[in-house]
């Protein structure tokens, strides 16, 4: 990967930029394994990509008999489509999104959730994909 692969793309890595690809991942909170995943050019959306890996995700649990309970994710998936995609929702909504609406789940810059205590125990799981993303990560370098 570098300046010699023509679809790797600038995007955001933390506070700095990276030239490649992200990964695009849905797990099983309980157990921590990989549902379904895919890869995209760094300076593209999450929004773009939720959609097609909730279907992925949907496909898979329907192969095992299983379920989509719910969903937790960070405020890069709230949007109206993905939100009515799923059955229940524990994503804060962004902050140019339903203004000074009370109940609502919300995150601010130094991740400190606000709303519905329910929500905030439920969205407060959401680290554990963070920890299979740096597992992943040992594991390609």
């Amino acid at each position: 990967m570098g300046k010699s692969d023509k679809a790797a793309k600038v995007g955001r890595a933390g506070r700095s930029f990276g030239l490649g690809y992200k990964l695009h991942l849905a797990i099983d909170s309980k157990t921590m394994l990989p549902l379904a995943c895919t890869f995209a050019s760094a300076n593209q959306n999450e929004q773009k990509h939720s959609l097609g890996i909730l279907k992925k995700t949907e496909l898979v649990l329907k192969e095992s008999a299983a379920k989509l309970k719910s969903v937790i994710a960070d405020s890069q998936y709230s949007d109206g489509k993905f939100r009515s995609a799923v059955g229940e929702a524990v994503i804060p909504y962004r902050s140019n999104q339903k203004r000074n609406v009370k109940g609502l789940l919300r995150t601010d810059k130094k991740f400190r959730t606000y709303g519905p205590e329910d929500d905030k125990r439920e969205y407060h799981k959401r680290p554990r994909i963070e920890a299979v993303y740096s597992f992943l990560k040992t594991q390609w370098s």
